[in-house]
């Protein structure tokens, strides 16, 4: 007898997870002839340092190491959820696997029915990567640059100044660029399907991360020195400027001057919590700004004293500029996951305190709006919008179907899939998921 597990969405024959399981389903194959239902139990089996899985019959947070099922045989399937086994992520993929034996006597017995392997792939902070895993996505990094004509080029010229009013300044900040992030990562995971973006957690020091080995060192002229095996030396961000313009104010040991994520998870708390106090955007426009856009957001960007990272317009061609803002992102997930109050839970779409509850925002603000420009609405049908909108629609993922082609700003809302909605397909090292 043999078991068959299949996992759903899959656009490969590798298995990818998070920390919010998945359906999947089991069935028997060739069971023994007159035995009704045959008992296996399902298992994770992890390498030394691997990942680790967790188990249930409905979509929970609170799984096992194992479950027990009863299959029929005649191949009927059942259904099981399988997910990351919060905190233990994956370094590699089939670190860890899916394994089904019979069982006898309430024991797992020989021989083995099926082995899945499969990867818990996780966003990490920058500074608890394995060289693997770093080199892994310097090199994906590096091959969608192309040298300046590879894919990124879509990623640059959708932030640039045209973008401004689209993705800065408004409320739809978090949801822009939650799914630029988004994007660009499952474009990274087309090159090397192990990598999931890395963050900078910008009000530590960051010893491992600011090294030649990896995102690199700035010299006295602001130009950023990296190792000859580093492959983002052939880095093009700007075609008129090879190489990475940035300011040498951080370094290995730097704690730069921004808030803390305590005082982050502050901004807006308790019973009275909402989302827009969190972001940053206020209702009159002589409001002083006091959320995350504005600190440490802001100060993140500004903390490097010069270069392109420094410049809302030009701030996409550095590299560093997408683990600045994946800890941005970060952020808005913690909170997200935090107690809410009575107005409904922070990562609920529909919820009063999830996002923006005002008088109607400009076209691509609102909670009911698509997102530019995988939309591919352009200022000559809709006057608020950028002239033109490069990239095309979202990238696919192996993991999901969501948020679709044309992401909605209520879409990045619920990444985990907590409310009833699929899930985008990451998750953070220290963001658990939980209903």
């Amino acid at each position: 007898m043999k078991v068959d597990i299949q996992f759903p969405d899959t656009l490969s024959n590798r298995v990818f997870l998070t920390w919010r399981p998945v359906k999947a389903t089991v069935r028997a194959i060739d069971a023994p002839a007159g035995q009704p239902n045959v008992a296996i139990r399902l298992e994770g089996k992890s390498n030394v340092g691997g990942g680790a899985i967790s188990f249930t019959n409905r979509l929970t947070h609170a799984g096992a190491p194992s479950v027990d099922l009863q299959l029929s045989s005649d191949g009927t399937p059942v259904d099981v959820w399988i997910g990351g086994a919060f905190p233990t992520a994956s370094k590699a993929y089939g670190d860890v696997s899916v394994e089904a034996r019979q069982v006898v006597g309430g024991q797992a017995v020989a021989p083995l029915l099926a082995r899945v392997p499969v990867m818990v792939r996780i966003r990490k902070n920058a500074e608890a990567l394995t060289n693997t895993e770093r080199d892994l996505f310097l090199s994906a990094m590096a091959a969608l640059n192309g040298k300046g004509t590879g894919r990124f080029v879509d990623f640059r010229d959708m932030h640039d100044g045209d973008a401004y009013e689209q993705i800065h300044g408004n409320v739809s900040f978090l949801p822009w660029h939650r799914a630029y992030l988004l994007d660009l990562e499952r474009e990274l995971q087309v090159i090397e399907d192990q990598v999931a973006l890395p963050y900078w957690k910008f009000d530590e020091a960051a010893p491992k991360l600011f090294q030649p080995a990896f995102i690199g060192q700035s010299d006295r002229s602001a130009t950023v020195q990296f190792a000859p095996t580093n492959p983002l030396r052939n880095w093009v961000g700007d075609l008129n400027r090879r190489g990475i313009w940035r300011g040498n104010a951080v370094g290995p040991t730097t704690v730069i001057n921004v808030r803390n994520e305590f005082d982050c998870m502050r901004i807006s708390e308790g019973a009275n919590a909402n989302f827009t106090e969190f972001s940053d955007w206020k209702y009159t426009p002589t409001s002083a700004p006091t959320g995350l856009e504005s600190d440490p957001h802001n100060g993140a960007h500004n903390s490097l004293g010069a270069g392109w990272i420094t410049d809302p317009t030009t701030s996409q061609l550095d590299p560093l500029f997408y683990l600045l803002h994946n800890n941005v992102d970060r952020l808005w997930a913690k909170w997200q996951w935090l107690p809410s109050g009575s107005g409904g839970a922070r990562s609920d779409p529909t919820s009063a305190i999830s996002y923006f509850n005002g008088p109607p925002r400009p076209n691509g603000h609102n909670r009911g709006d698509t997102l530019w420009p995988w939309d591919g609405i352009v200022k000559a049908g809709v006057p608020t919008r950028p002239p033109t909108a490069p990239g095309g629609g979202m990238a696919d993922s192996s993991m999901t179907r969501a948020p679709g082609l044309k992401p909605m700003v209520s879409s990045m809302i619920d990444y985990l899939g907590a409310h009833g909605g699929d899930p985008l397909g990451f998750a953070y090292d220290d963001v658990p998921f939980e209903l």
